[in-house]
């Protein structure tokens, strides 16, 4: 039996990055995306496919902190120009 495009696409991340880098994928609009009442509330207001892909990206940045730190981040703030404030130590990409 053959791999999943998505399991294809993980283990290709994971072969590519460094130990110390961290990646998460899901696909937009996907069942296990979890919403952050904080990232809810940023969205309010705007197109549902614009919210959706926001959600999709915080989703994957706080998957991949779990797998960095193995903790929990309930939530990844915004900063006052709506970028992601990534904890301290940390850099990352959405």
């Amino acid at each position: 039996m053959s791999e999943s495009p998505d399991s294809q696409m993980r283990l290709a991340f994971d072969q590519l990055l460094p130990n110390q880098a961290f990646a998460s994928l899901v696909r937009i609009g996907a069942a296990e995306i979890t919403d952050c009442s904080v990232d809810r509330e940023c969205v309010k207001g705007w197109a549902v496919a614009r919210q959706q892909e926001y959600l999709a990206g915080r989703w994957c940045a706080r998957e991949a902190l779990k797998r960095a730190r193995s903790v929990e981040t309930a939530s990844l703030l915004a900063d006052s120009e709506g970028l992601p404030r990534w904890p301290e130590g940390m850099l990352g990409s959405i």
